[in-house]
């Protein structure tokens, strides 16, 4: 279910204390606390090699906690990780081929739902396991928040199209692009595993937005973070389940294109048309990337074009725009007009928005 067939997740060089501490900050961000998980059965999809839930057994005093993770090397390590903890069970398996016989207070799955099949099969399983009242830690990637990265993809294909051995193409994406992610501060993955992760697997292709997870599952959004573009001004005597918090999300979703964005609200119908677009984008790349790029270069300009006008909100972003046709334009595109890029290599997106979510009224 999870692309996960030949390559592993990368694996994390945070120090695990630092590690624990980011994960307590991003639940208080969540709404949750301390309180929120004491005693919970807590349920976690695609748990990975479990450093995430190495630290919420640091952080919290939880009753248990059940590990799905269908990659072997995860699953292994994951049991070895957390071998020492009596209310821990790993199960190494395909989620929704998996009888659970309780159900959980919360269930977390982070950076996992947007590239599983069958997604609404998934939610509604996870909707059947989550207890009434209970709590769906979720993150959504968004079109938009993919873009830049979706042109990193774009470029990677040109340059390690005609390269048939794996390591070669790895060095290649490495000159490329690990300039660009000096630029990110924070930033904790092997450069190696995240080239790997980011252009040779396909998990980027897939993006599963928290309007389209709220189409399947009837839950009430508690809060958003990293980034929280919802800010709730209503009095309190206004409150209903009407679509309010998505209205606000809607309104500043162009700050999910670059990170440094942080611009006030616009028209919605301007930022629906700015994820369509990305959409599109990055449709055209998927269906394209084993095709030659002189194929399906007219289209991806066109596309690229209308971005531009629709964000020109921004100067920054304008100039990333610019700087991505010109380099589109070029006759021959080698790794250093990546890794020399100007604007290009310090433009990323918000990635994943991590979301709390009620099952019931809040």
């Amino acid at each position: 279910m999870v692309k996960y067939d030949k390559y592993s997740p990368a694996k994390q060089t945070t120090e695990m204390e630092k590690l624990a501490f980011l994960r307590k900050e991003l639940y208080k961000n969540l709404g949750l606390n301390r309180f929120s998980f004491e005693n919970r059965d807590v349920l976690e999809i695609g748990s990975g090699f479990g450093y995430n839930a190495l630290a919420n057994l640091l952080n919290y005093n939880l009753n248990s906690l059940t590990l799905i993770e269908l990659n072997r090397e995860c699953a292994n390590g994951s049991k070895e990780l957390l071998k020492d903890f009596e209310n821990v069970e790993v199960i190494n398996r395909d989620f929704l081929s998996v009888d659970l016989d309780k159900k959980f207070d919360i269930v977390i799955i982070e950076g996992t739902i947007h590239f599983m099949d069958k997604k609404e099969f998934v939610l509604k399983k996870i909707d059947n396991l989550l207890k009434k009242d209970g709590i769906l830690i979720i993150t959504s990637i968004d079109a938009i928040s993919q873009f830049f990265d979706i042109t990193r993809r774009l470029f990677a294909n040109i340059l390690i199209k005609d390269i048939e051995d794996f390591d070669e193409k790895v060095d290649i994406l490495v000159k490329a692009f690990e300039p660009h992610t000096q630029s990110l501060q924070g930033f904790s993955k092997e450069i190696k595993d995240w080239c790997i992760d980011m252009f040779i697997n396909d998990s980027l292709y897939f993006t599963f937005d928290i309007e389209e997870m709220l189409n399947v599952v009837d839950y009430e959004i508690y809060h958003m973070a990293s980034p929280n573009l919802i800010n709730d001004m209503r009095w309190y005597k206004h409150y209903d389940r009407s679509n309010y918090k998505i209205e606000q999300f809607n309104a500043k979703r162009h700050n999910l294109l670059h990170y440094k964005l942080n611009s006030c609200d616009r028209d919605i119908k301007l930022n629906i048309e700015l994820k369509e677009m990305c959409k599109e984008y990055l449709e055209i790349i998927k269906k394209n990337e084993m095709n030659e790029f002189n194929v399906y270069k007219n289209d991806l300009i066109d596309i690229l074009l209308l971005i531009k006008k629709n964000a020109s909100f921004d100067k920054e972003i304008s100039n990333v725009l610019e700087e991505i046709l010109n380099i589109l334009s070029k006759d021959n595109i080698n790794y250093s007009d990546i890794a020399n890029s100007k604007y290009f290599s310090q433009a990323f997106g918000r990635g994943m928005q991590y979301f709390s979510l009620i099952k019931g009224d809040l």
